[in-house]
């Protein structure tokens, strides 16, 4: 129904943005690969999917065609869900998510909230088929994404909205502190605020970390 949206970013969160054209704001639910993406800009294009079930309707926005098309692609996938497709695409870019399906090994999957043994194994086998066409799709977006070398936006409340992002993805409350913890130990940080650290960098290891 929609294939993008330009406009002027209204709000911008690690799991959310708001994009506001011709006086309309559009909320997106977006992967931390697209809010690394979007950092630092005024105005953005974001591709967009449209999903629908039942009484439900959400608006997803995506950087990258090769993001968008690895959320696609992974949606399909059976017991998997957009929150789960997002949690893929906010731990792995979508290179790196070619690679571990490549490699085989189900392991790293299974550090996303709601991918259990079965499930990793189950988009390994179900997605391998699926690489040539995304490998295709990486090689034209290549290194000319959006916003790629801009700084991150640092905040004192960095570490809890990170938490917040984690519990949008699926996390419980308390998972998400112990996660963003975790991370901040990674970090070296010494404030439990984070303060030195941006909300992509301390999200970033709270994902990856077991």
């Amino acid at each position: 129904m929609f294939h993008h949206i330009r406009g002027e970013i209204i709000h911008l969160g690690p799991t959310r943005a708001v994009l506001e054209s011709a006086g309309v704001g559009y909320e997106l639910s977006i992967p931390l690969s697209s809010y690394r993406a979007l950092l630092g800009q005024k105005e953005s294009i974001l591709l967009t999917h449209f999903w629908v079930r039942e009484d439900v309707q959400r608006l997803f926005g995506f950087s990258t065609e090769a993001e968008r098309e690895v959320f696609r692609i992974v949606i399909t996938v059976s017991g998997v869900g957009p929150s789960i497709a997002l949690a893929i695409l906010s731990t792995f870019a979508a290179d790196e998510f070619c690679v571990v399906i490549e490699q085989g090994d189900p392991k790293p999957l299974q550090r996303i909230k709601g991918v259990g043994k079965r499930l990793a194994e189950r988009l390994m086998v179900e997605l391998r088929d699926r690489l040539p066409a995304l490998s295709a799709l990486l090689e034209i977006d290549g290194a000319s994404q959006a916003g790629e070398g801009v700084p991150a936006k640092l905040t004192s409340s960095a570490s809890e909205e990170a938490c917040l992002a984690l519990v949008e993805l699926g996390f419980s409350r308390k998972d998400a502190e112990a996660k963003v913890s975790t991370a901040l130990s990674k970090l070296g940080e010494d404030d439990e605020q984070g303060s030195s650290s941006s909300v992509e960098e301390i999200l970033t290891l709270a994902l990856r970390s077991s």
